[in-house]
């Protein structure tokens, strides 16, 4: 604590230009200095910066002075929360260990079409917009852009960043965290399935169902955040279980827990706020349908905390950047949605695999809630319809439609629904699991088909969702566009069409791999790098292909299917 308190001291000594010097060299966007200068980072931004750090370094004194006061308290809870990790990752592998050879033949070769998957649309789908755009800006630079400067994915970027500077930036290795964060969340909901069906072949299937949706076949195919936040929701659930389903089970430990997980999945995606929020408010409901003082408190407890610790993670890109410039743009825009559907219908797809499965999944839980009143499928069930009730909930309190990926959750009650269906069918006609008849056995083959067809229609669906290859086209142009730049040795161009804004990023991506610069202003005013006229001879100007001058010499012309370059004479 004294060394961090020491270190942070040494911020205030920090002068304000070279300061911005390091960040503009950084960059190597001289351009950006007053942008940076007069809005992100004024003087009296590091002002405050300076006096927050010089508080929070007294308070770190404090606070070792307290720990040495109150050790063996402090200590006590930590080795609590200790014992509940280690006792939840015994659990986790006593189910492993604990397959026969037959099952771990079925494990494997789940795990293995998923990665064989995963690297094959890693290897043939080229790098994306978002994905050349956050690396240019935050994984190409210093790690402390990662932390202080106003990004979605903050804890995806820090895992990632090491990767590219121990291997290469090539897209397969931008891609692995999202590939191994999808095959984490995918082991967390075969245990949620393990813990509703006791089954494990069918806890096996639910969770090869969970990896073939379209929200994790495209999350873990992208270089984003997205399946590290459903991996923590899924570990939230589950440390959840005990709460939901029968009573408190070790309260104290579990809040810090649950509230520890809610910070890291905030740092994976800050939208992870919506998911405090629907947890927070189906407690609540849990709580008050059973009148029980306990868990109500516990909810409060919970909702709060969450936030206040997602809050202090994000404490270095609030005092950086801010994000300030996050919110007004979601709040800005109407519709963030990829697909053009109905809202709900965008959702749904993503979470289920159809425009109306968030129909059928709020129609299972409300059943389940009729007919298991009190008991833990009821209370499951209500916890599932109030997580799909979001779908309706923000938007109708925000005023907006955030992305398919803020609810990407969501695809977790999809599955942990089914289960609860699965389970009130086995049952139906016997109550106690361990003692069903043989005509469950047959239900039991009857259902595990029914999943693996599903399964396999999901895939198909998904591998053909019109969002998965919805750029596929534009990402193929891109490199395609870069090869004959660097070929033909264009690199100062001046943009007048809109539309070759989207292929800005992914050049910049393939001569930063080829240790080339690319020097880029427009004349679109919106942007950073406006100028009002081309600047040099040796640009290469940029418009739509709809205003190709007849006049332009052929042999100084790239053509593109949207728009051309040309040299004048």
């Amino acid at each position: 604590m004294l060394l961090c308190g020491a270190l942070s001291f040494l911020v205030c000594f920090i002068p304000y230009e070279d300061l911005i010097e390091f960040i503009i060299s950084s960059l190597h966007r001289p351009d950006l200095k007053t942008l940076i200068t007069g809005r992100y980072f004024p003087p009296d931004k590091l002002i405050r910066l300076q006096v927050f750090v010089g508080i929070l370094s007294f308070l770190s004194i404090g606070f070792l002075f307290y720990y040495l006061k109150r050790r063996h308290y402090i200590l006590g809870i930590i080795k609590s929360i200790n014992l509940l990790i280690i006792n939840k990752l015994m659990g986790f592998l006593r189910v492993f260990t604990g397959l026969s050879v037959a099952e771990k033949c079925v494990l494997g070769c789940i795990l293995s079409f998923v990665l064989i998957r995963s690297f094959y649309y890693a290897s043939t789908f080229n790098i994306q917009y978002d994905e050349a755009w956050n690396y240019n800006y935050f994984l190409k630079r210093h790690v402390i852009f990662s932390l202080f400067a106003y990004n979605n994915y903050p804890l995806h970027n820090l895992m990632t960043w090491p990767l590219v500077k121990i291997l290469s930036p090539h897209v397969i290795i931008l891609r692995i965290p999202s590939i191994l964060s999808g095959l984490a969340a995918g082991l967390v909901v075969f245990h949620l399935s393990h813990r509703l069906t006791k089954h494990k072949v069918v806890s096996m299937l639910f969770m090869l169902l969970f990896f073939c949706l379209p929200n994790t076949v495209f999350y873990m195919l992208y270089a984003r955040g997205v399946m590290m936040e459903v991996f923590f929701a899924g570990l939230i659930i589950y440390l959840l279980y005990p709460f939901i389903s029968t009573g408190l089970s070790s309260s104290k430990r579990t809040l810090i827990a649950t509230v520890f997980m809610n910070g890291l999945a905030t740092l994976s995606m800050l939208s992870h706020v919506y998911f405090i929020a629907l947890t927070t408010m189906a407690m609540l409901f849990i709580g008050l349908s059973e009148r029980n003082r306990e868990k109500i408190v516990f909810s409060i407890q919970y909702g709060i905390f969450a936030l206040v610790f997602s809050s202090v993670l994000l404490l270095p890109m609030v005092l950086g950047t801010g994000i300030g410039s996050g919110i007004s743009a979601g709040l800005s825009h109407l519709n963030f949605l990829a697909l053009h559907d109905a809202p709900t219908q965008c959702y749904s797809d993503f979470i289920s695999g159809h425009g109306y499965g968030i129909y059928a999944l709020m129609m299972f839980n409300f059943l389940l809630i009729v007919l298991n009143p009190g008991k833990t499928t009821g209370r499951l069930a209500l916890f599932n319809l109030c997580l799909l009730s979001g779908i309706w909930l923000i938007p109708g309190l925000t005023q907006t439609y955030p992305a398919e990926r803020t609810l990407g959750f969501l695809s977790l009650t999809t599955i942990t629904t089914l289960c609860l269906v699965f389970k009130w069918i086995l049952e139906f006609q016997a109550p106690d699991l361990d003692s069903i008849p043989e005509h469950g056995h047959k239900k039991r083959f009857l259902g595990s088909s029914i999943l693996i067809l599903l399964a396999m229609w999901m895939q198909i669906h998904s591998h053909h969702h019109r969002f998965i290859r919805w750029s596929e086209r534009l990402d193929h142009e891109v490199l395609s566009l870069s090869s004959d730049m660097m070929e033909h040795h264009i690199d100062r161009v001046y943009n007048q069409c809109n539309r070759f804004a989207y292929f800005v990023p992914g050049i910049e991506y393939y001569f930063s791999l080829n240790d080339r610069n690319f020097n880029y202003t427009t004349s679109d005013s919106s942007s950073t790098r406006y100028v009002s006229q081309k600047q040099s001879k040796d640009e290469y100007v940029i418009d739509c292909i709809e205003n190709l001058n007849p006049s332009v010499d052929s042999g100084h012309l790239i053509r593109t299917s949207g728009f051309y370059l040309y040299k004048e004479q």
